[in-house]
C-alpha cells in the first residue's frame, strides 16, 4: 500500500501538475500509462479507462480567476471577519 501511494503522489504531483499548462490540468494519457506500475503494485485490479475517473467540464470555470481576484476575495473575508483574523 506503502508503494502505490508512492506512486500515486509522484504521478499527481510530479508528472500530472507540473508538466501541463494549466496548474493541474488533467492528463488522461498520464493516467493510463501509470496504470501497468499500479496493477503490478497491487493498488488497482485491471487498467481503468481515465474517462471513467477523470472529469474536465468544470476546469474553465475553476481556473478562471486571477490572482488579483484571489487577493481581493482574501482582504474582502478580513474586512468581514475582523474577529478571525491572525496577525
Amino acid at each position: 500500500m506503502a508503494l502505490g501511494t508512492r506512486m500515486i503522489n509522484y504521478q499527481a504531483y510530479t508528472l500530472e501538475l507540473r508538466r501541463t499548462v494549466s496548474y493541474g490540468e488533467l492528463q488522461a494519457e498520464v493516467w493510463k500509462s501509470i496504470q501497468p506500475a499500479l496493477i503490478k503494485a497491487g493498488v488497482i485490479d485491471k487498467e481503468i479507462d481515465p474517462s471513467d475517473f477523470l472529469e474536465t467540464s468544470f476546469q474553465k470555470t475553476a481556473f478562471d480567476f486571477t490572482t488579483q481576484d484571489v487577493i481581493d476575495g482574501i482582504n474582502k473575508w478580513k474586512e468581514a471577519n475582523p474577529d478571525k483574523v491572525i496577525n
